[in-house]
């Protein structure tokens, strides 16, 4: 998993300030548990939180490490504590890739009532009884974020792999 995060500042006079972070980490797919973590700027204390699964209770264990991140407020903090929503979305990609189990082993009533969109008689858990799989999600293309005539109203992007970053930080 790989986050980045940036807030600039635009003066009046068009003068700009930026401020950045970003946190790669490396999450077992179906355990969901935090195997290496990287951030920058670098935090030490993010060691401590390898091995905890990255779901309930790691925002907590996030605050123990890096409360100071917390309390101010900063680009870090924010991109951790958003890690447990994304490892349980990225289930997805991995229902995509056909890579979880069926209805029959289990796998997926594992996931009743884990939140309202997989309560058990809801829309997700009524489509898997009735297909015996889960639904994949497919969404519209994302449009360009980038604003014309404005080089400094997004941040440019580096292409996504699964491989690990170049650089540790």
């Amino acid at each position: 998993m790989e986050g980045r995060a940036r807030d600039l500042f635009t003066r009046d006079d068009g003068t700009t300030d930026a401020t950045e972070a970003s946190v790669w980490a490396r999450v077992g797919g179906l355990s969901r548990l935090l195997a290496e973590i990287r951030s920058s700027p670098p935090l030490p204390a993010l060691a401590e939180l390898v091995g905890a699964m990255v779901g309930p209770g790691f925002r907590s264990r996030v605050d123990q490490v890096a409360g100071e991140e917390r309390d101010r407020r900063t680009l870090l903090h924010l991109l951790l504590d958003d890690l447990p929503g994304a490892a349980l979305v990225s289930g997805y990609a991995l229902l995509h890739a056909g890579a979880v189990g069926s209805h029959h082993d289990g796998y997926l009533d594992a996931a009743v009532d884990q939140c309202a969109g997989w309560a058990a008689e809801g829309g997700m858990m009524t489509f898997i009884r009735r297909e015996q799989r889960a639904p994949v999600p497919r969404g519209p293309a994302a449009p360009p974020l980038a604003a014309a005539g404005d080089t400094q109203a997004w941040h440019t992007f580096r292409p996504t792999a699964c491989a690990e970053p170049a650089a540790s930080t």
